[in-house]
């Protein structure tokens, strides 16, 4: 269950290009009918895999299925101060993510929970199945950080490693098995394998055209997929171990013709449909439950084919802040906490000042003329009471500013039709020593 590295490539080459989408966390109905969801805290990019506990690797963070995803970007940034164009490439069933990133030249990182970010020098990584494959210049590579192996290559033809496991180093047109090569038939290259010995994969017609297939084991004769309607090209990205094999269907390469699909046996090519509002979309990866990923428009999204996923997305604050309040005056700010399934939520501030008061939907404070000038940094934690991944920090901050002027009381005023109207208003700065602006609006006439 892996992806396509030069899509990756491409999308972080031809990121700021691309226009700008709304971040959004939302289920709907495909075009087709599907139950699709589009990722929490997302704004571009591709969901590029997802493993059976439904961890999903997109962008530059890993998602662990529940929650904010996990931005990969600090923990690279710390280990190598240069790093630039970071790409999450695929992560496997440990939760194993691997990438890639430039630094001068192209480097690549593993990293887990539990260990964080570990540098793999200067290649580039493709696959990981508890073994990682990937290449460097004129050789591939296979085995675990510190342990890699070169991976032969005497006809020169430059294999370079697309996919991996089962025991089994997928590439261009062959499988390397750790001691010897074995073809593909039809001229195909493998990309995904899954725990029967079945490679997905595409086959080219040698003229740039390209058609979705398998291969029942690395020996056999591939079997073709077909295509959508009446598209014309196919691409097969990745297989689970029910032999669902997901990928896309369209009438070139080019994104904007891409459709997504699923194939399931005796079922043949599905259209997986867009995301409402979207005209295209490639799937990359399927997990053993049926759950696939991939990108809708230019929004990473998941296909819940079964409809079983259970989505828990994770509170909302509607903006707010900075807070600024004259001495002496009442502070008084509503805060809109949303829960889209309705889970109960804890929040809780921090760094307010003595006196402040949370009822939990409006936050008051009564200043005195002694906070001028004043400020405070203050933060709301909002964590879902069932799940602490699902946590939300907004900070923010109170200024307290001068205080207001006092404006005498001028009253209602009457007078007859035609006259003028005239009175006497005075008022008392905030600040003594200060001066007054004055301005009236237009009287209401009753």
């Amino acid at each position: 269950m892996r992806t396509r590295l030069a899509l990756v490539s491409a999308l972080t080459l031809f990121l700021s290009l691309l226009p700008a989408v709304e971040a959004s966390s939302e289920v709907a109905t495909s075009t087709e009918g599907v139950r699709v969801l589009r990722l929490p805290d997302s704004e571009l990019g591709a969901a590029v895999a997802i493993n059976d506990s439904g961890w999903v690797a997109m962008n530059t963070s890993v998602w662990r299925g529940i929650g904010y995803p996990v931005d990969l970007w600090p923990e690279l940034a710390a280990l190598d101060p240069g790093a630039g164009s970071l790409s999450v490439i695929d992560l496997d069933s440990t939760g194993e993510v691997i990438g890639t990133y430039r630094n001068v030249s192209d480097r690549s990182f593993a990293w887990t929970d539990a260990s964080g970010m570990q540098g793999l020098g200067s290649r580039t990584v493709t696959a990981v199945d508890g073994d990682i494959v990937g290449y460097t210049t004129g050789l591939s590579f296979v085995g675990r950080p510190g342990a890699f192996v070169s991976i032969p290559d005497p006809l020169g033809q430059q294999f370079v490693a697309t996919g991996v496991g089962g025991g089994l180093v997928l590439g261009n047109g062959r499988t390397w098995d750790g001691s010897a090569y074995v073809d593909l038939q039809g001229n195909g290259v493998g990309y995904d394998i899954n725990a029967s010995g079945v490679i997905a994969g595409t086959i080219g017609d040698g003229a740039g055209g390209i058609e979705a297939a398998y291969w029942p084991s690395r020996s056999a004769a591939p079997v073709r997929l077909g295509f959508l309607g009446t598209d014309t090209m196919s691409h097969a990205a990745a297989i689970n171990d029910d032999g669902w094999i997901v990928g896309w269907s369209g009438t070139s390469q080019a994104e904007s013709d891409k459709r997504a699909f699923l194939w399931r046996p005796g079922f043949g090519v599905e259209d997986l449909g867009f995301f409402p509002g979207d005209s295209w979309a490639e799937a990359f990866d399927i997990n053993n439950a049926g759950v696939i990923v991939g990108k809708s428009g230019y929004a990473p999204v998941m296909w819940d084919f079964n409809g079983t996923f259970v989505m828990d997305y994770p509170p909302e604050v509607e903006p707010f802040g900075p807070l600024s309040v004259p001495a002496g005056s009442l502070l008084s700010e509503p805060i809109t906490i949303n829960d889209q399934e309705g889970h109960p939520y804890t929040a809780t501030w921090t760094g307010l000042p003595s006196g402040a008061d949370w009822d939990g939907s409006n936050l008051t404070w009564q200043t005195a003329p002694a906070d001028e000038g004043s400020s405070y940094a203050i933060s709301l934690t909002v964590t879902q009471d069932s799940e602490p991944l699902n946590t939300i920090t907004v900070d923010t901050s109170i200024t307290v500013g001068a205080p207001a002027p006092t404006l005498a009381s001028i009253g209602n005023r009457a007078i007859e039709s035609g006259s003028i109207l005239a009175f006497t208003a005075s008022g008392t700065p905030g600040t003594p020593g200060n001066g007054l602006f004055w301005s009236i609006e237009a009287p209401t006439v009753s």
